[in-house]
């Protein structure tokens, strides 16, 4: 929609430029504004943008222009100072050279805007002659002031020594045209394009030097050569000589000139001469009178057309005043019946007139000659036409009636008597009602013959013609007419109607017996008339408002005890034009923010219609949102409407709500508390035992108390939530209201608290400062804090501090340090390692949680080493066997097993080799080598020469040692037959009896390597026997 109406103003200004002024409207301003403010990156969007810059400096006079013939066109010059802000800020410093070319244009014609011309006392359009003073809008100081500061722009990107060619032309043509018509600044201007050609920026190549000096000297031509600028000649000259310029060609053409001049003033004062000499000679034979006026007459070339008719007047009766009465009735005498003008029709009629002494003018103006010889034609030809008495008239057509003479007519005239008029009919109050109205609907008419032409929207199913915006004078006038016409018009027509009547002074008109005569009817009739189309007639509606708001305030300050009638019609025309906007239309909140008053049952509408048409819900919130920033005597109103939607049942509401009021948090002095108390207040209510102490309007629930659920829970929150990531200071009030809330409300606030602790970081400091100093019953809180901080990543030192302070404090569970544990260092692991493992119980949800701390314990990243490796991990499980229970310490080792990724084969035989050659021989240490057989295998050997090894240190001797031994040969066998060989003769036959399975292959072991002692003892158990 926007290209298109960028491409009708291509087509239509740049064909007609004078049609510009139609486009100065809040449409085609937002348009622009939608355009300049997208992210230019292709070769497309570049050129939208640029394109969308020339219309903005085509329209902006006539916004101006617009904005200073009407005051109430608050959002348009909103609209229009935002762009310039724009401009001036980015746009102007932007990397494309067209965009910010067009943008240097922009500035020109802001700088023009605002400065006063040349000429103070003419008055221009488009300047700040045009403002008048005590503007609601424009403050002509300011706007000056921010005309003076734009210049200066303009000059420093002259001196910038980083710009290119093409920028420093562009801004060279901006700056040369503004001097012929803002000579205030020429100095300023003239000093800033000598500086540049004189030092050019660095980077430009010698070619781009030389077309800038070109350029400058160009400018500086133009300028010399400027009629109007003639007193500044000299000054440019100088400029033009200082950057290197002829100044000599100038002044040969400077005395040219006044060679010119001086040759025709002589030949002017010659033929003056001639021409006096030449009147003197014919007055010479003219009366005495007329002989006496000497020298030539000063008025002799002025052309009297020139003088404005009332002037004329004026002279003319003050020549009138000063000749005789006896003189004029004279000249009188002299006229002709039928004037020195003939009609044409009159010619068949031949009449003589008398000889009258023609007195011509004193050298008439060249111009006038022929004009003024006309009448001496007449009355010479008149001269020669015998004259005819009035008895011939009357026989050359009996039935015309003889003329009255001149003197007849003058001597009748001085005998009228004054006379006054016939009182006008007057008209029933019904007749008079009617008529306005009949008036009115021809006025709503002239709408469609105002347009210029008509718009088909083709985006509804069925095709419609839709009225484009129109010229904005006209639209502005027509609006003020009806606006007037139908606010203060009517008050007259009230008025009347309620004066007494002839027949009975004492009764008055009562305007409710007869419908039709209420002048209420007029208004009704513009309710339906700009609902119709309110988009297009918004601007009408609030023209017609801030007329209806001015008379009620007028009248009640006459009249104490007159009762309003703006909010009436206010609330007549939402109840009636928001069912006929579309979801997205935003003419809604234009109206409600530009309409001089609002009241809380306008607010109730927006509220109602909320409720009910869930598909304007987002555009609905948009105007409230706007309304509470902008509109303070309906703020809290507005405000409250907002904060119950914040708490709403419906997910997609309640977002919508929370997003529009948690950006007033915590910047807004004034709304900023109102949110934070609300939403603390909603969360307190999530400590009462049930949801039915808290029954709000939003609830659609049944009045019986209700046990807190997960989605009540949820919405009593969120709003707390959002605000809190803002304000980290709203902690506190979490934790107070988690200690006292039920478990169930307690394990939901867990549950959604996650997003918003990784909105605040673990570098809030207040978050930190919540940790250290957390009341009691806040434990399990804290624990799910530190989870979602370091879910992903290590906790930072300032984090770890504050956990381990209070850790240690508090004396706190282990569950504490999971969280931080990657960001613990070796010491403080090995000091808190058997807490952890005592928190394994064996089930699977608590083995997950150690197995995710070690982990931690043992990765690492590119950049940060880990706190422990495996093999140290492994040896710091097996020396806690002390602090733990046996259990325990099993399942801690056995999770190791089961994250074969991390535990290596090479950090688990480190770990046990480090073990083995231990002068006391941890207990752990068999149940490891058992789980190292199983999970690798390619370790069995490795193994093999650890259980030798403690052979030698007789291992039989640690009773749970040895039954781990057993076991682990078991599970080494075959390979395990030579070393259960060299075992003295009590252990083999232990081992013999243990492991049924190992008799036969150490049988054969033995034969096959002629072990007698082994054989010997086999055959004494009967094994061999057996087997025979």
């Amino acid at each position: 929609m926007e290209l298109d109406q960028l491409h009708e103003f291509d087509q239509e200004v740049l064909a007609h430029p004078e049609s510009a002024q139609s486009y100065a409207t809040n449409q085609f301003l937002d348009a622009l504004t939608q355009l300049i403010n997208i992210n230019a990156e292709t070769e497309e969007e570049i050129k939208l943008v640029k394109d969308a810059l020339r219309a903005f400096a085509t329209v902006l006079p006539h916004v101006f222009k617009t904005v200073c013939q009407n005051e109430a066109e608050t959002r348009m010059w909103q609209t229009a100072s935002s762009l310039s802000d724009r401009v001036e800020t980015e746009l102007v410093k932007s990397q494309h050279a067209s965009v910010q070319i067009n943008s240097l244009k922009c500035i020109q014609v802001l700088i023009l805007l605002y400065s006063k011309p040349n000429d103070p006392s003419k008055k221009e359009d488009f300047s700040l002659t045009s403002v008048r003073q005590q503007h609601r809008l424009l403050d002509i100081a300011q706007l000056e002031e921010k005309g003076q500061s734009l210049l200066l722009l303009l000059l420093d990107v002259l001196k910038d020594k980083e710009q290119t060619s093409p920028i420093l032309s562009a801004v060279v043509n901006c700056l040369v045209p503004m001097i012929k018509k803002r000579t205030q600044f020429r100095r300023q201007i003239v000093e800033a394009l000598v500086n540049c050609s004189k030092s050019p920026p660095e980077t430009l190549s010698p070619v781009q030097k030389r077309s800038v000096e070109k350029i400058v000297k160009i400018g500086l031509t133009t300028l010399i050569r400027t009629e109007q600028l003639a007193q500044y000649r000299n000054e440019f000259i100088s400029a033009f000589a200082s950057v290197g310029g002829n100044p000599a060609i100038f002044q040969s053409r400077q005395s040219r000139e006044r060679r010119e001049n001086e040759e025709s003033k002589r030949s002017k004062r010659h033929l003056a001469a001639e021409h006096g000499q030449e009147k003197r000679s014919k007055l010479s034979h003219k009366p005495s009178s007329s002989s006496s006026r000497n020298g030539p007459n000063p008025l002799a070339n002025f052309d009297v057309t020139t003088l404005p008719l009332p002037i004329v007047i004026e002279i003319c009766m003050a020549v009138l005043q000063s000749v005789p009465e006896d003189l004029i009735r004279e000249r009188i005498d002299t006229l002709p019946p039928t004037g020195l003008m003939a009609s044409s029709s009159n010619s068949n009629i031949k009449t003589e007139l008398p000889t009258i002494p023609v007195i011509p003018p004193a050298t008439p103006p060249p111009k006038r000659q022929e004009r003024d010889k006309e009448p001496d034609r007449q009355v010479k030809r008149a001269k020669r036409e015998p004259i005819v008495s009035d008895s011939k008239i009357m026989t050359t057509s009996k039935s015309r009636v003889p003329l009255a003479s001149v003197q007849e007519r003058a001597s009748q005239s001085l005998k009228m008597q004054p006379y006054e008029l016939a009182a006008p009919t007057s008209l029933e109050q019904s007749q008079q009602m009617e008529l306005l109205k009949m008036s009115v609907q021809r006025i709503f008419d002239a709408e469609f013959h105002l347009q210029q032409k008509g718009i088909v929207d083709t985006s509804s199913a069925t095709t419609t013609t839709r009225l484009p915006a129109w010229n904005q004078p006209t639209k502005t006038m027509w609006q003020l007419l009806v606006a007037k016409l139908l606010t203060r018009g009517t008050t007259y027509v009230i008025a009347q109607q309620q004066q007494p009547s002839n027949g009975d002074a004492g009764v008055k008109f009562n305007m409710a017996s007869d419908e039709d005569s209420n002048p209420d009817r007029l208004k009704d009739m513009l309710v339906d008339f700009i609902v119709a189309d309110l988009p297009l007639r918004h601007e009408l509606a609030l023209e017609w408002l801030h007329e209806e708001f001015h008379c009620d305030t007028m009248t009640k300050r006459r009249d104490p005890e007159h009762q309003p009638t703006y909010f009436k019609w206010l609330l007549l025309l939402l109840q009636k034009g928001i069912p006929t906007l579309e979801a997205k239309d935003k003419t809604l909140t234009k109206l409600m923010l530009d309409a001089p008053a609002l009241n809380t049952e306008a607010i109730d509408i927006l509220r109602r219609n909320m409720r009910e048409e869930p598909q304007r819900f987002v555009s609905c919130v948009s105007t409230l949102r706007d309304l509470v920033a902008h509109r303070p005597p309906v703020r809290e109103v507005c405000l409250n409407v907002l904060l119950d939607y914040c708490i709403n049942p419906d997910v997609k509401m309640r977002s919508t709500s929370i997003v529009a009021v948690k950006k007033w948090v915590p910047d807004h002095q004034a709304i900023a508390p109102k949110v934070e108390a609300y939403a603390i207040q909603a969360l307190q209510t999530l400590t009462m035992a049930s949801l039915g102490e808290d029954k709000s309007e939003n609830d659609e629930m049944e009045t019986d108390k209700e046990a807190w659920k997960e989605q009540d829970v949820v919405r009593h929150a969120e709003l707390f939530f959002a605000l809190c990531a803002k304000k980290n200071d709203l902690l506190d009030e979490l934790f107070n209201v988690y200690i006292h809330a039920a478990e169930q409300v307690q394990r939901l606030i867990r549950q959604h608290i996650f997003n918003l602790i990784k909105s605040i970081g673990m570098n809030s400091p207040k978050l930190l400062d919540v940790i250290r100093h957390f009341p009691p019953g806040g434990e399990t809180l804290v624990i799910r804090i530190l989870v979602a901080l370091c879910d992903t990543v290590r906790p930072t030192p300032e984090l770890v501090s504050a956990v381990k302070s209070v850790y240690q404090e508090r004396n706190l569970d282990a569950k504490f340090l999971i969280p931080i544990v990657s960001g613990l260092g070796k010491e403080d692991l090995r000091q808190n390692l058997s807490k952890i493992v005592e928190l394994l119980n064996n089930t699977e949800g608590q083995r997950k949680v150690v197995k995710k701390v070690f982990s931690r314990i043992v990765s690492s990243s590119a950049t940060v080493a880990a706190p422990m490796t495996p093999t140290e991990l492994l040896l710091a499980l097996h020396e806690m066997e002390e602090n733990v229970p046996l259990p325990k310490a099993v399942e801690a080792i056995n999770i190791c097993f089961t994250m074969p990724d991390a535990f290596e084969a090479k950090y688990v035989s480190a770990a046990l080799r480090h073990l083995a050659e231990q002068p006391k021989i941890p207990i752990l240490l068999m149940v490891t080598m058992i789980r190292t057989v199983s999970v690798y295998k390619n370790l069995v050997q490795f193994i093999l020469q650890l259980l030798e090894k403690l052979i030698k240190k007789k291992v039989w001797t640690y009773p749970k040692l040895w039954d781990g031994f057993v076991k682990c040969t078991e599970r080494t066998q075959p390979e395990s037959v030579k070393m259960v060989a060299n075992l003295p003769q009590a252990q083999l036959k232990d081992i013999l009896l243990r492991i049924p399975s190992i008799q036969s292959p150490l049988r054969e072991h033995a034969e096959r390597n002629q072990l007698v002692k082994v054989l010997v003892l086999m055959n004494e158990m009967g094994l061999i026997e057996d087997e025979q």
